[in-house]
């Protein structure tokens, strides 16, 4: 599911209770095996983005399980319908969206 999927399908603040939060993370490129074979292969499109990431990084699987485990935490007790966007900087710097469909 893309981001917009994942931050669609987050339940509405008006949900959370003082026991639970609704909040959702959402990576950006991610250094996997997977990632390596594919979207951060030297002849895809997008590896040349990663040169644009501000931070200067591209995100390990730890990076994204740190931010969940913080909003999972009593660090996060005030926080609720919130996207977390851990991707160093790099939506950031994007380009706009494609023209529209005809």
């Amino acid at each position: 599911m893309g981001r917009a999927g994942g931050v669609a399908l987050t339940p509405a603040p008006l949900d959370a209770t003082d026991e639970n939060s609704a909040d959702c993370v959402s990576p950006g490129m991610i250094d996997t095996e997977g990632s390596l074979g594919d979207l951060l292969a030297e002849d895809h499109p997008l590896r040349a983005a990663a040169d644009h990431i501000p931070l200067g990084l591209i995100d390990s699987p730890e990076d994204v399980v740190r931010a969940a485990l913080f909003l999972a935490s009593e660090d996060a007790a005030c926080i609720t319908g919130h996207n977390l966007v851990v991707d160093g900087g790099w939506s950031t710097v994007l380009p706009g969206p494609p023209d529209p469909l005809p």
